[in-house]
């Protein structure tokens, strides 16, 4: 890899027979996306060292040519600001040419231009041998591949599968994650992984601690070992069991990043922080001049060991177990002044005891109302009160733990917030009371090259944040598990439950009726008046070009929620990321803009299933409800209760640019209005990759067990219909190939 030359240049084969620039990276060409010194987007490429070249041709001449060769290029600036979804000639410039000199790829690669070395094939056999013990299809399988045969689509879908299956191995990079690859490969089986990826959640109500082993699951590291357990006992004992197992927990943590060198660790913090930050402006990487910081930061990811990092989890992870309202004050209460002039800075109010170790204090908060600054904390254990809990901005323990047994408490965030971590491991018990959490960044629940977990037992709680918060993993794992109360969460951007690359983002809501809200105040990618980017609410994100994404899952259990979101929001993915929103039960409402509700773009996977009750669904825009756009899969299903659809283009089982979408609807009298041809059933166009792989797109709507439901479409109850149509002038424009089915077969998904 060290002497892999690299052009960052993509160019792309025009319909008319011209070769156009459609991608320019950082780089030899100082690229910046659309845009470099160099060249535009749209610009025409007429020759290269000397000779006529197709995109084709010019990746074999790079791939087959040295570090610190020269490329000769004459093109014809045909490009310009515009941007559209395939390079388009915008204007007649002069014809220049120019030299540059090839790099090496190690230098200008995220983690996903390091290829996996384990093998694409084994990865999904496993997980297939994890799902069930037999691969033969499921009822609902084996009904839409009689549609299928019937209808004469297995020789296109299967293609269509081969592409998909291309892609991830294209994508196969060293942060790819086995459960998002395997959706790529068997893309048919998608409702057996949403199940096996969720039928584990609920157990973590009973047991908090085993969100570890299910995080490390999901993100393929091995289980980390069983946690002591932590009993309430007298104060100083307390005091002791935390300070031993913070210490023993401190140690996995330098572990975890022994690959890094000690002197770059605070400069790595800096620089992934900036990173996401970048992200959720929202901007790419290649558009910041720290793109070479940004690089490097996403390689260092490479080099952490995440069984240690989740090691470190598991040494602290008996907190999460205790589940008293009280416990027994065997000493007197004592001011923090007492201990030294640590402690009265960092404490206000009585303590029981209080304990120094090598990570930091620990204290024992008396019964009363205490304020505790966390940047001076390792560790709380507070037994009673209405109280704070302040997180500054600057640096703080890397290991720290709170447990507070009763009262309405404060979690406020100035710096990296509630339950946090970046590079180590927090966590968070709450075990009573109607308390606030509040903070900016990475905040309630998120972990960036390390573990945030925040669990909170009982009471009405309220969420807030902006971006990289509310269960957010990057590099890590990060999850609020909410086990009581009807619950607010707010945030704005990557946000309730967010998978950033190697990272799992986690909300488990455990009984309540709910509202998430993630839907401002970043106005809209795509300059649409009145509407907000979100990227928000069980997404998993990938940073395009550089590293895979990972996953975001919400598992709400009960109550009758509502989720809130704009752009890309509910249940996606966007990159080789995968999202899954699982809602159990109760009369729903979903509320969303482009890129919503079971969504995925470029490359991954959207999920959002609904088990029980009357629900509503609206997105605006387009690509909603299973709007599935440029090889990726989405699935919406709703498995009973009499729902409401409603959408813009591209939604409701609708899929273009060798895409699948999928939505099933297994029972009651349901409404579907869409805006439109490209819904119900039907896809759009697949221009993008139709002349390199010659696949359609596979776009479904299934609606079972009978009932009395409406389409806009005008398709009735009982019919099947197989829809799009060949363009002969254009076959990359054909909205090939769909499928509507109303049957009154009552029909079972896994």
């Amino acid at each position: 890899m060290s002497e892999k030359p690299f052009a960052g240049l993509i160019l792309r084969d025009d319909d008319s027979g011209k070769v156009l620039v459609a991608y320019i990276a950082p780089g030899p060409l100082e690229g910046r996306g659309f845009h470099s010194p160099h060249l535009e987007r749209g610009d025409t490429v007429l020759a290269v060292n000397g000779q006529p070249m197709t995109a084709k041709a010019f990746d074999a001449l790079v791939e087959a040519s040295h570090v610190g060769d020269e490329i000769v290029f004459k093109v014809h600036r045909t490009g310009g600001p515009d941007v559209t979804s395939v390079p388009t000639p915008t204007h007649e410039g002069p014809e220049e040419e120019f030299s540059f000199k090839l790099a090496s790829a190690a230098a200008w690669s995220g983690p996903v231009g390091f290829p996996n070395a384990t093998e694409l094939s084994a990865v999904a056999d496993a997980i297939d041998h994890q799902l069930a013990p037999t691969t033969q299809p499921t009822q609902l399988e084996a009904f839409i591949d009689a549609q299928l045969t019937q209808h004469s689509l297995n020789e296109p879908i299967d293609k269509l599968c081969g592409v998909l299956a291309d892609t991830q191995q294209k994508g196969w990079g060293q942060n790819a994650l086995s459960r998002v690859a395997y959706g790529f490969v068997h893309p048919k089986r998608l409702l057996r992984l949403g199940k096996a990826m969720t039928d584990p959640l609920p157990a973590i109500a009973g047991d908090p601690r085993q969100c570890l082993t299910q995080a490390a699951t999901l993100l393929d590291v091995a289980p980390p070992p069983d946690s002591d357990a932590f009993e309430l006992a007298e104060p100083q004992k307390m005091a002791e069991w935390l300070a031993a197992h913070i210490d023993l927990a401190s140690a996995e943590v330098n572990r975890a990043f022994a690959g890094i060198d000690p002197a770059q660790r605070a400069k790595q913090s800096e620089q992934i922080q900036a990173l996401l930050r970048q992200i959720a402006a929202p901007d790419s990487v290649e558009s910041s001049p720290r793109v070479n910081e940004f690089i490097a930061a996403m390689q260092a990811s490479m080099h952490i060991d995440y069984g240690a990092m989740f090691a470190a989890g598991s040494r602290v992870s008996g907190v999460l177990s205790l589940s008293a309202t009280a416990a027994p004050a065997t000493q007197p209460a004592t001011q923090p002044a007492e201990f030294g002039d640590e402690l009265r800075s960092a404490v206000s109010g009585p303590i029981l005891a209080a304990r120094k170790c090598e990570a930091g204090w620990i204290v024992i908060g008396g019964p009363d109302s205490n304020t505790y600054d966390m940047s001076r904390l390792a560790g709380v254990i507070d037994v009673g009160g209405d109280d704070v809990y302040q997180y500054p901005k600057g640096a703080r323990p890397a290991v720290q733990v709170i447990v507070d047994l009763a009262g309405n408490d404060q979690y406020a965030g100035q710096g990296i917030g509630p339950g946090s971590a970046v590079m180590g491991v927090s966590l968070i018990n709450d075990c009573a009371g109607n308390d606030r959490y509040k903070g900016d960044f990475v905040t309630n629940g998120a972990g960036v090259m390390g573990i945030g977990i925040l669990l909170d037992r009982a009471g009405d709680d309220r969420y807030e944040g902006f971006s990289w918060c509310d269960g957010a993993g990057v590099y890590g794992a990060g999850a609020i598990i909410d086990l009581a109360g009807g619950d607010t969460y707010v945030a704005s951007v990557d946000s309730q439950a967010i998978g950033g690359p190697k990272g799992l983002g986690l909300i488990l809501d455990a009984a309540g009726s709910d509202v998430y809200r993630a839907n401002g105040p970043i106005p809209s990618v795509y300059d649409t008046p009145a509407v907000a980017y979100s990227m928000s609410q069980a997404v998993g994100l990938g940073f395009r070009r550089y590293d895979s994404g990972g996953i975001g899952i919400i598992e709400d259990l009960s109550g009758n929620d509502r989720y809130e979101g704009g752009e890309f929001s509910q249940g996606g993915g966007y990159y080789f990321g995968l999202g899954l929103l699982h809602d159990r039960a109760g009369s729903d409402v979903y509320f969303g803009n482009r890129y919503s509700q079971a969504f995925a773009a470029h490359d991954a996977i959207g999920m959002l299933i609904d088990d029980a009750g009357d629900d509503d669904y609206w997105s605006m825009t387009a690509a909603g409800q299973s709007g599935s756009w440029d090889r990726t899969v989405t699935m919406l299903l709703d498995r009973a209760g009499n729902d409401t659809y409603r959408g813009d283009g591209l939604s409701q089982g609708a899929a273009a640019m060798q895409a699948i979408a999928w939505l099933i609807d297994l029972e009651g009298n349901d409404h579907y209005v869409g805006a439109g041809t490209a819904v119900q059933g039907q896809g759009a166009g697949n221009n993008y990759s139709y002349h390199a792989t010659g696949a359609f797109s596979w776009s479904l709507l299934l609606d079972a067990s009978g009932g009395s439901d409406f389409y806009s479409s005008g398709r009735k109850d009982g019919q099947t219909v197989a829809t799009g149509a060949l363009n002969d002038k254009q076959p990359e424009m054909s909205d090939l190939s769909g499928l509507f089915i109303d049957t009154a077969d009552p029909l079972s998904a896994p």
